[in-house]
């Protein structure tokens, strides 16, 4: 009687293990990134004057709300939404 045992090639777990810790160390790199961008992004909503402005850019980019979303809950159409949004843009860059 012959028994053959298979498992993983220990050679092939050192490569596997690299390889995850690899892809750990850019995934941790890619969190540093997005959160440095999150920190961006609520400073300049917390430079937002106009409370009604302030909301609408804190909706989007946090809740992940629409512009049709954030009428609706406002009481605005889409395209007041996004005229709101545009205006403070054109003026921020001014």
């Amino acid at each position: 009687m012959t028994f053959h045992v298979a498992g993983i090639d220990p050679a092939d777990a050192t490569q596997r293990q690299e390889k995850i810790s690899e892809l750990l160390r850019q995934r941790e790199v890619q969190r540093d990134e997005l959160l440095k961008k999150q920190i961006e992004i609520e400073k300049f909503i917390i430079g937002v004057h106009n409370s009604t402005d302030r909301t609408i850019f804190r909706m989007i980019a946090f809740d992940g709300r629409t512009k049709t979303e954030v009428g609706e809950a406002l009481g605005y159409d889409r395209s007041n939404i996004l005229k709101r949004m545009k205006r403070y843009i054109r003026t921020v860059g001014d």
